[in-house]
């Protein structure tokens, strides 16, 4: 009898062991499921947040575009104090979208370096290389950012071409055509962290070659692309474009004075390029959203990119 009771305690209290663990195992599953499913309630959330923030973001694309329309048609050229500049917020449902025009041809277009045939343009490069002299960073690399935007194998001299990027522990190809972003410079042979992060606020990388709008440029790259001229007398130049712009070519050349003029890469007082930056606040969320547009010749504009992030 003392074995038989003996026996029966322990099959209860397996038999109880075995009743927590299974409402443990229960337990546990329920609250996994409880918390994917307040995951996925979550991330569903975030994807109408987002998605209606685009939304709203198509819309200010669509205002932009009406505004550089009539830009146009009312003006011959562009500069500060355009109504298109002025940063706009608009109420949206429990929410608001602000955003704000520039144009990135107040910078020295990277993509102007070759031509359409791909042949290097002297100017160009001249402008480039004493850019980088006013900001006192080396420009050795210039050789091989013509290398990776040429489409040939012919390395220049100081220059890099697929056999130098192979070799890296992470492999790749020169690009072998224009660049698509500023931040593609950081992949090229000799450009240092250093002289990225220098050169990225006064260059850009636009579809196809483009003039310097000067009514944006900044003292450092006036100063690069009128040779001789100093960067106080740039910054004087910029202060008085700021205060009055360049309403054509020969204004500009009175303002600037005396250079010859067939040493100065391409130039203009119009931009063709612009960039939006837009946040949309919706719940206390926050999206940001950047769109690059073209305005054509007969002021019409397309969507050239957009993407999530600031431009």
């Amino acid at each position: 009898m003392f074995k038989v009771g003996v026996m029966g305690k322990t099959q209860r209290g397996v038999a109880l062991l075995m009743v927590v663990v299974t409402v443990a195992i229960i337990s546990a599953i329920a609250i996994a499921m409880v918390t994917d499913q307040t995951f996925l309630l979550r991330r569903i959330q975030n994807t109408i947040v987002v998605d209606t923030a685009v939304q709203y973001g198509l819309g200010g694309e669509q205002m932009a575009a009406l505004a550089l329309q009539w830009d146009s048609d009312n003006s011959e050229a562009d500069g500060y104090g355009e109504v298109w500049l002025t940063p706009q917020q608009y109420p949206v449902d429990e929410g608001m979208l602000s955003g704000a025009i520039g144009t990135p041809q107040g910078r020295f277009n990277l993509n102007n370096l070759l031509d359409a045939s791909g042949k290097v343009q002297p100017n160009e490069q001249a402008a480039l290389e004493r850019l980088l002299t006013v900001l006192n960073v080396s420009k050795v690399w210039v050789p091989a950012l013509i290398d990776w935007m040429d489409s040939d194998q012919t390395v220049n001299p100081n220059g890099a071409e697929d056999g130098v990027y192979q070799s890296l522990e992470k492999p790749y190809l020169a690009a072998n055509r224009p660049l698509r972003s500023v931040q593609e410079l950081r992949m090229i042979q000799g450009v240092t962290e250093e002289v990225y992060e220098r050169l990225a606020p006064f260059v850009t990388a636009l579809p196809t070659g483009t003039p310097l709008n000067v009514n944006f440029a900044s003292a450092e790259v006036l100063a690069a692309y009128l040779p001789e001229m100093a960067v106080p007398s740039a910054r004087k130049l910029v202060e008085e474009l700021r205060e009055s712009m360049a309403e054509d070519e020969e204004q500009f050349k009175q303002k600037a004075g005396s250079f010859d003029w067939d040493e100065v890469p391409q130039w203009g007082v119009q931009s063709q390029y612009f960039d939006i930056n837009m946040t949309v606040v919706l719940g206390g969320t926050e999206v940001r959203l950047y769109s690059v547009l073209n305005r054509n010749s007969g002021g019409d504009v397309s969507i050239v990119r957009r993407g999530r992030g600031l431009q």
